[in-house]
């Protein structure tokens, strides 16, 4: 009975930070929005949450935040969902998973897919879960990696001065490509 009631305060603990970014991300001087306008906003993204669940959530008298509703919420605040669920500061601990803490930096990285896999597991078992860990978000390292390169390459393009610029494009065209390839994509 002792782990369940520690598993529910972690569990509490993870939709109440959320609904305190929830009501502060609501109530900056630039918006100031009642809990009934945040409401409509969810219901015009295709998400109807009801004045009364974000009140209880912004209150702690939810247990849990559904992801539909964390995507939703991120969006009609403007905001994205990592930020919602990892507000900061992220040089203070939070609980990652019941009894394991980390910082919220570390804890934002890993719900993003961005590293830190050995924050969630023993370290007899480290070898494999690196492997799993690869593996699984091979795809999303990937497509970041495209992202990132046609951004540069576009950045380089805007520029005039195509004779210093060139051979840099050149190479993150062949980057690109490679990627793509790799990715299964049709260029």
């Amino acid at each position: 009975m002792a782990l369940l009631c520690f598993m529910n305060a972690w569990e509490l603990e993870q939709a109440h930070r959320v609904g305190r970014e929830v009501q502060r991300l609501r109530k900056l001087p630039d918006r100031n929005w009642s809990a009934q306008q945040l409401a409509e906003r969810t219901d015009k993204l295709g998400l109807k949450m009801t004045r009364q669940a974000i009140s209880d959530l912004e209150n702690g008298r939810r247990r849990y935040i559904t992801t539909a509703e964390l995507i939703v919420l991120a969006a009609a605040l403007n905001t994205s969902p990592v930020a919602l669920a990892y507000p900061g500061p992220y040089n203070q601990q939070v609980e990652i998973l019941p009894g394991k803490e980390t910082t919220e930096y570390d804890a934002a990285q890993w719900f993003s897919g961005n590293g830190y896999w050995r924050l969630i597991q023993p370290a007899d078992e480290e070898l494999e879960s690196a492997k799993q860990w690869g593996d699984s978000l091979d795809a999303l390292h990937g497509w970041r990696r495209l992202y990132d390169f046609e951004m540069q390459k576009a950045r380089l393009m805007a520029q005039a001065d195509f004779e210093r610029t060139g051979p840099l494009i050149e190479s993150l065209d062949n980057a690109i490509r490679d990627i793509q390839r790799r990715l299964g994509i049709d260029a």
